[in-house]
């Protein structure tokens, strides 16, 4: 039986994402299978943010002002082969990319019974025909 991390290795490892959403919820397309997650954090991530609002100063009047770095990075690594998978003790999924860039969804998003998870084609990981792996309740699962 494989463990979880091994499942989302195997998903992830070599492939890249062709596409991505931000919004209440990020998600990845990948070739078989698309990451799922309520939250993204990057490093730099506020001195991205800072430099953009001083070259773009109208993003101090956007509604979702974080969400203009992760914009950003999501569109610097998107196409760049995941080159390894990692996971942290409290289970958050670390994408190292190619190009060095590294992706974290972390797991301690308030007031959510999931944290990220793989599915095949992005619906709701609560339905088994679309769930591969991911972090209910903390907890890695597959």
């Amino acid at each position: 039986m494989n463990l979880p991390i091994d499942i989302v290795r195997a998903s992830l490892c070599s492939d890249f994402y062709h596409r991505f959403s931000l919004g209440d919820t990020i998600s990845l397309h990948f070739g078989k299978c698309v990451l799922v997650a309520q939250e993204i954090c990057f490093c730099r991530e506020h001195a991205i943010e800072s430099a953009l609002r001083k070259v773009i100063p109208e993003i101090a009047q956007v509604v979702d002002k974080g969400d203009v770095a992760k914009a950003a990075v999501l569109a610097a690594t998107q196409r760049s082969v995941v080159a390894s998978v990692d996971l942290s003790e409290c289970s958050a999924l670390h994408l190292t990319f190619e190009n060095e860039m590294q992706l974290i969804f972390p797991t301690d998003t308030d007031l959510v019974d999931w944290q990220w998870a793989l599915t095949k084609s992005g619906g709701n990981p609560y339905i088994a025909s679309e769930f591969v792996a991911g972090v209910f309740f903390n907890t890695l699962e597959a």
